[in-house]
């Protein structure tokens, strides 16, 4: 009697296995491209004595330079940007005509309720990279995300160049310096989805007649906020690959269980 109850329980055991291998168990997010069609006129500017590339900021300004603010955005906002122009200077400049501090550059705004950047002592208080540039290349520089977003309220791309150390330069006109920042990517990573999952029991009957009872397990996929446009990246999509892997790997699992358990069955009786 009680060898039949086991074989009945680890029959169960199996089916619940076989019905895990069918689940996606982690809902990886993705990297998702924000849509850049800068620079307007003004973007590209001399902002207190630091060269400063605006890409959404109304506030003074009115650049809007993304197809939409309204992007939903978690971990990080990113971009990628190319400087030329600076020839042998990557420094500011005493006036005594010494070096000063080393060019470099950072992500400033407002996304969300995360803290502000404004100067460089915000960056650091947050522990965003501050971008040294050693120069001319291509860069990218960082703006952290602890708390998810529903919008970039305010970005720009911030240098400490400063244009009045640039031989040349006329105030006013910042391709006088000869540095020319272009702006090549805006992204970010869209909010993970959350998994919705439902259990619900069937009683069955075993072989000599206790009852049993059977869970299944379901789950459905939402995205807790949906961004403008994505492309998923390859690191999200190895992971998926990788739990799918996970699951054929139950199902073997839970068909060789079912098939061991009724041999056990036949043989005893």
């Amino acid at each position: 009697m009680k060898i039949r109850k086991f074989i009945a329980a680890a029959a169960a055991s199996a089916v619940s296995l076989t019905a895990l291998a069918g689940m996606s168990l982690t809902a990886y997010a993705d990297e998702t491209t924000i849509n850049y069609t800068g620079p307007s006129v003004g973007a590209y500017k001399n902002e207190s004595n630091n060269l400063r590339v605006n890409i959404w900021n109304t506030w003074g300004n009115d650049i809007k330079d993304l197809d939409t603010n309204a992007y939903a955005c978690s971990e990080w906002v990113k971009v990628d940007f190319t400087i030329s122009g600076l020839g042998d200077q990557v420094t500011n400049k005493n006036t005594d005509g010494t070096n000063s501090d080393s060019y470099y550059a950072f992500l400033g705004g407002s996304i969300g309720t995360n803290p502000q950047r404004f100067q460089r002592s915000d960056i650091d208080s947050v522990g965003d990279s501050v971008v040294d540039i050693t120069g001319d290349g291509s860069y990218t520089a960082t703006f952290n995300i602890t708390d998810p977003a529903a919008a970039i309220d305010c970005l720009y791309l911030e240098t400490n160049i400063n244009p009045f150390n640039r031989e040349g330069y006329v105030d006013g006109d910042v391709s006088s310096t000869g540095i020319k920042i272009t702006i090549d990517r805006v992204y970010t990573v869209a909010p993970a989805e959350e998994e919705e999952t439902t259990t619900t029991e069937a009683a069955t009957t075993t072989t000599d007649g206790a009852a049993a009872t059977t869970t299944t397990t379901s789950s459905s996929s939402s995205s807790s906020s949906s961004s403008k446009s994505g492309s998923a990246s390859s690191a999200s999509s190895e992971k998926s690959a990788q739990t799918g892997d996970a699951g054929v790997g139950l199902a073997v699992l839970g068909t060789a269980i079912a098939v061991g358990t009724a041999f056990v069955v036949k043989k005893k009786d």
